[in-house]
């Protein structure tokens, strides 16, 4: 991995010095890794969203090369990009019908005299979503590098030393990262709890 990491900054660095040849090498390398982590974060997205992603991703670094030499590390900006703009294709595609097509599918089955009302299916989506948004609240208020780690760790999977890596870092840092977002977050439910009870 080590290899492959200190290869795609040497090839970040060609590309800023206007190399086209290791613009293509990147493509050809990258790609298909960002692809895979595209599609293990983005279950809820379609496939060509995440086509799109990449897409403009390359274009962009087409365009705008000279910028990318001025990046340290450049394999964990990549997957950061990544993940940012799949988080907004959601957002301004997705998230609508998503929430239509959850009240539906919850709705299909109200022949039963025993199933809930719409409403109460309409208040327990409310409830659910509110919930989520206030978990994504709480993640989005934490410092961008514990929101980093804690992804990294629960969301990809990774080890400790492979996150360290990624965030030039070393693995005991990303550890107390991790410890201190967990802890972040439970503060902030136990004050919602506290003013909702």
């Amino acid at each position: 991995m080590k290899t492959e990491s200190k290869h795609i900054q040497q090839l970040a660095q060609r590309i800023s010095e206007g190399e086209k040849q290791a613009l293509t090498e990147l493509y050809r390398l990258a790609y298909p890794l960002l692809y895979r982590y595209g599609l293990r974060i983005m279950e809820q997205y379609a496939v060509e969203t995440l086509e799109e992603v990449l897409s403009d991703f390359f274009l962009w670094i087409a365009k705008n090369h000279q910028k990318i030499g001025k990046i340290n590390n450049f394999e964990a900006y990549m997957y950061r990009s990544i993940r940012q703009n799949l988080n907004q294709a959601y957002i301004t595609k997705y998230k609508k019908s998503d929430r239509q097509q959850r009240f539906q599918q919850r709705t299909a089955a109200l022949n039963a005299q025993n199933e809930p009302s719409p409403e109460q299916i309409f208040i327990a989506q409310e409830y659910q979503d509110l919930e989520q948004k206030q978990m994504q609240d709480a993640i989005n208020q934490l410092p961008v590098y514990q929101r980093e780690a804690l992804h990294l760790r629960f969301y990809e999977e990774r080890e400790y030393a492979e996150i360290a890596r990624l965030l030039g870092t070393n693995p005991q840092v990303v550890r107390n990262y991790i410890s201190r977002a967990i802890k972040g977050l439970k503060k902030h439910f136990n004050r919602l709890n506290s003013i909702f009870l």
